[in-house]
């Protein structure tokens, strides 16, 4: 029976043993280090991406309003969030090219808005709401990023259009509500 208890008691000691070195190998492992980087870098790369291409949708669609018949009210809020966004693709842009991440610089989606000379009276209305829609969306991608990117400076840059994007959300917002 001793003899049982003494390899029990030497098998839990070895065993300890060899967790505690395993714990050590995982805090020390280079390879995971690597996997972890690229990882983030993936991650880091696919945000920038996916925010370059709703910026590039929305600045198509404040362009799209240059020739509108809009009022002035409206013309405003589109220029501020045209000013705005072209300022988020400028820190954008300066992000990736210092983590050397290749973004894109044009939109091929069509069809961003349909206006027809049937909706002339609601102009204001289809464009406010086109552009609430989509900074809805980059409201909710920056979220994303900036939960989960270990960027620094993704993350501020999400933390910055976050609330820039708010801010236009509630021009959009009360302009909608006095149509």
């Amino acid at each position: 029976m001793r003899y049982l208890i003494k390899k029990i008691v030497l098998l839990n000691l070895m065993l300890l043993l060899f967790i505690s070195c395993k714990k050590e190998d995982k805090k020390n492992n280079v390879i995971l280090e690597i996997i972890n980087e690229d990882i983030n870098n993936k991650v880091n790369t696919q945000f920038l991406n996916d925010i370059t291409s709703l910026n590039l949708k929305i600045v198509g669609i404040t362009q799209l309003t240059n020739d509108s018949l809009l009022d002035q009210k409206t013309k405003k809020i589109i220029a501020d969030i045209k000013i705005n966004h072209i300022k988020m693709n400028k820190r954008i842009k300066s992000i990736a090219k210092k983590n050397l991440i290749i973004i894109p610089d044009t939109t091929y989606e069509e069809g961003l808005i349909n206006i027809n000379d049937s909706l002339a009276k609601n102009r204001n209305y289809v464009y406010l709401v086109a552009l609430e829609k989509l900074i809805k969306e980059e409201v909710e991608e920056y979220e994303l990023i900036k939960e989960n990117t270990n960027n620094v400076e993704i993350e501020k840059l999400a933390s910055n259009s976050i609330e820039e994007l708010n801010s236009s959300l509630s021009e959009i917002d009360f302009a909608l509500n006095n149509y």
